[in-house]
C-alpha cells in the first residue's frame, strides 16, 4: 500500500497516513486485529503506528471505532449464547454486567476483629521479672 512521504527536514521521510489506510485500521481493529497486526498489514513500524495514533486524530478515531464495533459484535454473540442457555456466558454475563457472586455476600457484622497491643521494649531486670511470673 503506498504511502504519502512528508520530507522531515534533516532526518529521515516520515510515512503518513492516507484514507485508506485509516479505513484499514478500523477494519482491522473491528476483526479483532492487535496494534502489532494492523503496523504489519499497513506496512509500518510499531513506532510509526504509534507516532500515527498521536500526531493523527483520525487514526486514534478509526482504532477507538474500530474497538467499539468489536465490542458490540462480541457483547451480541455474549448476549446470544447466554440467551439460548449456555451456562457459562450466563455465568460470565451476569459477573461482568450485574456484579453477580456465586457465594453469598459476607456480612461485616459477622467478621471477628482482634487487636492485639504489644509491649513496648522491656530492660532484661524487667523481662526476667516478666519470665520469672510466668512460671509461677
Amino acid at each position: 500500500m503506498p504511502k504519502r512521504v512528508v520530507s522531515a527536514g534533516k532526518g529521515n521521510a516520515k510515512k503518513e497516513p492516507l484514507p485508506a489506510d485509516i479505513k484499514t485500521v478500523e477494519r482491522l481493529t473491528a476483526g479483532g486485529c492487535s496494534q502489532i497486526e494492523i503496523s504489519r498489514q499497513l506496512g509500518i513500524s510499531r513506532d510509526t503506528f504509534q507516532r500515527w495514533r498521536r500526531d493523527h486524530t483520525e487514526v486514534a478515531e478509526a482504532l477507538e471505532a474500530g474497538l467499539a464495533a468489536e465490542h458490540k459484535a462480541l457483547r451480541s454473540v455474549l448476549l446470544e449464547k447466554a440467551l439460548a442457555g449456555d451456562t457459562v456466558c450466563i455465568l460470565f454475563a451476569l459477573k461482568t454486567r450485574h456484579g453477580y457472586r456465586e457465594s453469598a455476600p459476607i456480612e461485616q457484622e459477622s467478621r471477628v476483629n482482634i487487636q492485639i497491643s504489644l509491649p513496648g521494649a522491656l530492660s532484661t531486670e524487667q523481662y526476667g521479672k516478666v519470665i520469672e511470673h510466668a512460671k509461677t
